[in-house]
This record gives C-alpha cells, structure tokens and sequence, in this order.
C-alpha cells in the first residue's frame, strides 16, 4: 500500500516538474521551408530567397526577422514582422560579382512575453559575369526544398523525455525496493 502511495505522489510531482518546466521553456521557431544557395548572372531580375516559419508551440506568437547580406541589414527586412506559415520573400536582384551571404533571424514571444532562442539559417548567393555559364535563368527564385521535419523534433520532445526519465528512475526504485524486501 505504501509502495502504491509514493507511486502517486512521484507521478503527481513528476507532472508538475514536467509542466513547469515545459512552460520555462521556449522553443525558437521551427523552419518549414528554406532556400537553396542561388546562383545568378549579373544584371538578372527576380531572383529570389523565400523562408517559412512556425512558431510551432501552443499560445506563441511571431515577432520579428530581420535578414542581413553580408552582414548589412537589408532594408525592409529588418525587425519586420512575420506569420506562422507565411512566405519570407526577399529579393536578391542587384548584388555585385561574387558570392554573398543573406542570413535571416526569426523570433518569437512564448506565453510569458519571453523571446525564444532565435532560428537562424543562410543562403549563399552567387553572381556570375554575363555569359559564364554558371547561372540560373533571369527570374529563377531558389526555394530549396522544405526542411527535414525533424529538425526541431528534440526540441518538441523535452517534456516526454523528461517524464520517461522520470519513470525510469521510479522502476529502478521500485525493483531496488522489491530486492531488498526479497532478500530479508
């Protein structure tokens, strides 16, 4: 009878961990869609990056991106808003020669207000002379494919990782507690 007690209060405490804890906790926004590197002639129009995110988490709300080009904040795309699920378009049209990094920042606010770790991805572009052979069509928009679903799947996971731990240790107590009454 006690055993079944201090069952109950461990499961009741576990819960309670499980959920305080899974509330502390909050997740950065999951990607659904990320672009392929890109590659365009000089002078092209309509080359494109195009992002997607999910906040993915009960009562969480987008916030801001903001996406930079070599480290420069390109305009219109900084602290800008976003919506779960909604395209990220940013144009890329007009780059110098050479290769160049456009990396996005996207937050979120969980239910306290607190921001999420931030997700962060980057796409290469390269601008190719006229004629070298190394280039998309004008107007190519490089959308990549969509990201692997289970890139955040561990962050998903924590509070089911934390009970099964949890339940683990109760079933080596529980076993400990059976030998030793076994062996008196």
């Amino acid at each position: 009878m006690r055993l079944k007690q201090n069952l109950l209060i461990f499961l009741f405490i576990t819960i309670l961990i499980v959920g305080s804890v899974d509330g502390a906790i909050h997740l950065k926004p999951k990607m659904t869609k990320s672009p392929a590197d890109l590659t365009y002639e000089l002078g092209s129009v309509g080359n494109e990056l195009i992002w997607q995110f999910d906040a993915h988490e009960r009562d969480d709300s987008p916030t801001t991106y903001t996406v930079t080009i070599d480290t420069v904040d390109l305009a219109g795309h900084t602290d800008a808003s976003w919506q779960d699920n909604v395209d990220i378009i940013v144009s890329v049209d007009g780059l110098d020669l050479g290769d160049h990094v456009v990396e996005i920042t996207v937050l979120d606010n969980g239910v306290e207000q607190n921001l999420a770790p931030p997700a962060i991805d980057e796409a290469i572009v390269s601008v190719t002379s006229v004629g070298s052979g190394e280039s998309n069509p004008s107007g190519t928009t490089s959308t990549g494919s969509n990201v692997d679903e289970t890139q955040s799947s561990d962050d998903a996971f924590f509070p089911f990782v934390s009970l099964t731990i949890g339940f683990v240790i109760l079933s080596v107590t529980m076993l400990i507690k059976k030998s030793k009454k076994n062996h008196k």
